[in-house]
């Protein structure tokens, strides 16, 4: 016996429109508004309706800024799909969203939302709508940007004071300033030619052969501050930078 799938083309139109200030610092009592039509235009009123978001990391960039790092390296996000509307449309096909976000904390940046929409007929067939939006878990974002390197692996030299640069942002890219960025740096006790480079650099951190050479708070002006690093001869190795908010 063959089994045979049938697929049902959408007939529902479905709209969902995010409210913009879920992209910016400011936050709002809703996430958005549904609309449901029916394909020939007429208000698809009472039915129920289900919306699921899941978020995955991308890499955070912002205009102007392409040479700094955003992302912390510490952090890793795996999230769930998540449910936050389940109910009936109005009698104007519409319904407002207003459940919160999952709690998107230890994301290492930005995150893309997958917005998951689908409307149910009364005999029970569903249209189904999918699109995506870039989204901000946090209000300030602080990058690093190294030391031009012409060397292997951009390792820098020992002996000589290395200028690092940071900049301090708003979800929106623009330039915020600061007055308690931490900056930490680390000296790793292992050989990277020999060790796992797959191995997450968070548990690297946590042995104890892990040095902090440095733990200092700053402050950011116009959005930007310098500090000047230097690492002996005798102390080579291999060392990770952070600054967070």
């Amino acid at each position: 016996n063959i089994k045979i799938e049938t697929v049902t083309p959408n007939r529902l139109k479905i709209y969902f429109d995010v409210n913009k200030t879920q992209k910016e610092e400011t936050k709002n009592d809703s996430i958005g508004k549904l609309r449901v039509q029916w394909l020939h235009g007429a208000v698809a009123k009472n039915l129920k309706a289900t919306v699921n978001v899941s978020f995955i990391q991308t890499e955070t960039h912002f205009n102007g800024y392409s040479q700094f790092v955003f992302d912390s390296p510490l952090r890793t996000y795996y999230g769930e799909s998540s449910t936050i509307f389940d109910a009936s449309l109005a009698n104007n096909g519409e319904a407002v969203i207003r459940s919160a976000f999952p709690d998107c904390q230890t994301a290492p940046g930005m995150l893309r939302a997958n917005f998951v929409s689908r409307v149910f007929e009364e005999g029970g067939d569903f249209s189904i709508d999918r699109f995506q939006m870039p989204y901000s878990p946090y209000r300030h974002y602080v990058g690093l940007r190294t030391p031009e390197s012409k060397n292997y692996n951009h390792s820098i030299e020992t002996g000589k004071t290395h200028v690092f640069e940071i900049a301090s942002l708003n979800a929106l890219g623009k330039a915020v300033d600061l007055n308690q960025v931490q900056l930490k740096v680390y000296k790793l006790q292992w050989r990277w030619w020999y060790e796992n480079d797959h191995e997450d650099i968070s548990d690297y951190i946590s042995r104890n052969g892990t040095l902090v050479i440095t733990d200092t708070m700053l402050q950011t002006k116009n959005g930007k501050i310098n500090f000047g690093f230097r690492i002996q001869d005798e102390n080579y190795g291999r060392y990770l930078v952070t600054v967070t908010d």
